[in-house]
C-alpha cells in the first residue's frame, strides 16, 4: 500500500470538528434514532436511512444538518466499515471518543450513540469489547497510555486499526474479545460485517492521555496528502457505488475525476443515465476539498500531458479504456510520480534544508525531480519505488524498453523566501 495511491476502499481519517464534543446527546431533538447504529434502514424509521453504520438523513449540504446538530456535517462515508450507499449523510466528525458527547462513541471518523439497535447481532461481542475499553483507558499522564492493533476495527481510530488504552490493559483479554467480535461480524449467516480493517496510516498517532483522562491518538492536521487522499478515496467510493450496466459503448459515458487540486489521466465510466448525478457527487467532493488544499499552499497540481481514452463497455459494465502500450504504461508512471511529487513539502530555512533526486525507479528515468525539502527526500524516493514495484512488473514483462532521456546537469537547490526552488 502506497500512501500516495491506496485502494479506493479504504477508510480516511476525518478532520476534527472544534467542538464536537458538543454533540447533541439527545441524537438530533426528537428524532432519537438519529446516530443510533443500524444494520438496515428498517431500524430508522421516518426519513432517515442507514448510512456508514448510523441512521441519519441523505444531505447535499451542511445546512441540512444543522438543525440536527450545530456541529453536524453534510459528509461523504469514505471512512465508513460498513460501505454506505452512494452520496452524502449528516454526521458528526471526531478523531477520538472525548470528542462526543456523553451516550456517543467514536467510529468510522464520526459520532455513534451508544444505544444498541433492535436487531444488532453482535451487541453482545460488541458490548463486551466495549466495556473493556472504557474500563481499560482512564490515563493521568501520557505515559499511562499505548497504542494496540485489533482484529476487529470497529470503533478504532479510522484507518490505523489502532485503539489506545492504558498500559494496565490485559492485551491477550481485548485480543479474545476482538477476536469473538470478529467472528461474529464475518459470518454471513448473522448479518452484515462492520469489522473492515482497511489500513491508510500504516505508522499510528503516538498516545497521549486526553483532556477527559482517556487514552486517544494524538491529533495533527491534515497534510496536503491526506487532503488528496480523502478526495480520491471519495471518488471512488462514489464510482463503486454507480450504476455501470451496459449493453453497447454508446451506454457509457466519461466521468472527469480532475479538479483544482487534483489532475489525473484517468476518468470514470458508468452507464450513461446516471452519469450527470455522479459527476454532480465527483465535482461536489471537489468543491468540499479543494478549499482547504489551496488554503494551506498545498503544491498546485502538475501539467499531465494524457494519452486520449473512452469509456467502453465489456462484459456488460462501463469501463474507462486506454489501451495498453509502452507509451501508455511510462505517461502514467511518470503521472503517479508527478503526483508524489507536487505533494512534497518544500519549506525550507537555509539553503542546505533543500536537495533534489532522481525522478526514477526500476522501470522509469525522469531526470531529477524539483526542488524539495531535504526531510522529504527520503519518503519521496520510496513513492518512487513503490510506484515502480506496483508498475513495473508489467511494463518489464510486456518487453517494453526502457528510455533514459538525455538529462541535463541539475541546477543548483536554493531556499528563497521560505520554500525550496533553483536558483
Amino acid at each position: 500500500m502506497k500512501r500516495g495511491k491506496r485502494s479506493w476502499a479504504l477508510g480516511i481519517l476525518l478532520a476534527l470538528a472544534a467542538a464536537c464534543g458538543q454533540a447533541s446527546s439527545s441524537g438530533g431533538g426528537s428524532n432519537t434514532n438519529w446516530l443510533r447504529r443500524c444494520v438496515d434502514d428498517s431500524q430508522c424509521g421516518g426519513s432517515l436511512a442507514c448510512w456508514c453504520g448510523v441512521c441519519t438523513p441523505k444531505c447535499t449540504a451542511d445546512d441540512a444538518c444543522t438543525a440536527l446538530d450545530p456541529q453536524a456535517q453534510c459528509t461523504t462515508g469514505t471512512s465508513c466499515s460498513s460501505a454506505p450507499a452512494p452520496g452524502s449523510a449528516c454526521a458528526i466528525r471526531c478523531q477520538s471518543n472525548s470528542n462526543c458527547a456523553a451516550g456517543f462513541f467514536c467510529s468510522d471518523g464520526m459520532c455513534k450513540s451508544n444505544a444498541t439497535p433492535s436487531g444488532d447481532h453482535c451487541a453482545t461481542e460488541r458490548s463486551a469489547r466495549e466495556a473493556f475499553i472504557a474500563s481499560s483507558s482512564t490515563c493521568k499522564t501520557d505515559d499511562d497510555c499505548q497504542a494496540t492493533a485489533s482484529s476487529c476495527s470497529e470503533g478504532g481510530l479510522p484507518c490505523t486499526q489502532s485503539f489506545y488504552l492504558n498500559t494496565n490493559a490485559d492485551l491477550a483479554e481485548f485480543a479474545r474479545l476482538s477476536d469473538a467480535l470478529r467472528a461474529c461480524t464475518t459470518d454471513p449467516a448473522r448479518g452484515p460485517d462492520t469489522c473492515s480493517d482497511a489500513v491508510c496510516d500504516l505508522v499510528p498517532p503516538a498516545p497521549r492521555c486526553g483532556a477527559l483522562g482517556r487514552c486517544e491518538g494524538s491529533t495533527q492536521p491534515l497534510s496536503c496528502n491526506d487532503h488528496i487522499l480523502e478526495l480520491t478515496s471519495g471518488m471512488g467510493e462514489v464510482l463503486n457505488g454507480a450504476d455501470k450496466a451496459c449493453q453497447i459503448d454508446a451506454d457509457c459515458a466519461a466521468i472527469s475525476l480532475s479538479s483544482s487540486c487534483y489532475v489525473t489521466c484517468d476518468a470514470g465510466a458508468v452507464a450513461a443515465s446516471s452519469a450527470a448525478a455522479v459527476q454532480l457527487q465527483i465535482d461536489t467532493l471537489a468543491n468540499s476539498e479543494c478549499p482547504a488544499y489551496l488554503q494551506k499552499n498545498c503544491p498546485s497540481p502538475p501539467n499531465l500531458l494524457c494519452l486520449p481514452g473512452f469509456p467502453e463497455c465489456a462484459s456488460g459494465t462501463c469501463r474507462w479504456s486506454n489501451a495498453l502500450n509502452c507509451d501508455t504504461a511510462h505517461a502514467e508512471i511518470a503521472n503517479l510520480m508527478l503526483q508524489a511529487e507536487a505533494a512534497a513539502p518544500r519549506d525550507c530555512v537555509t539553503n542546505a534544508d533543500c536537495t533534489t533526486i532522481a525522478r526514477a525507479n526500476t522501470c522509469y528515468d525522469g531526470c531529477s525531480s524539483d526542488a524539495i525539502s531535504l526531510s522529504a527526500a527520503g519518503a519521496l524516493i520510496e513513492n518512487f519505488d513503490a510506484i515502480g514495484r506496483e508498475k513495473c512488473p508489467a511494463v518489464q514483462a510486456s518487453g517494453c524498453s526502457f528510455p533514459i532521456p538525455p538529462c541535463a546537469p541539475p541546477s543548483e537547490v536554493l531556499c528563497d523566501m521560505g520554500k525550496c526552488t533553483f536558483r
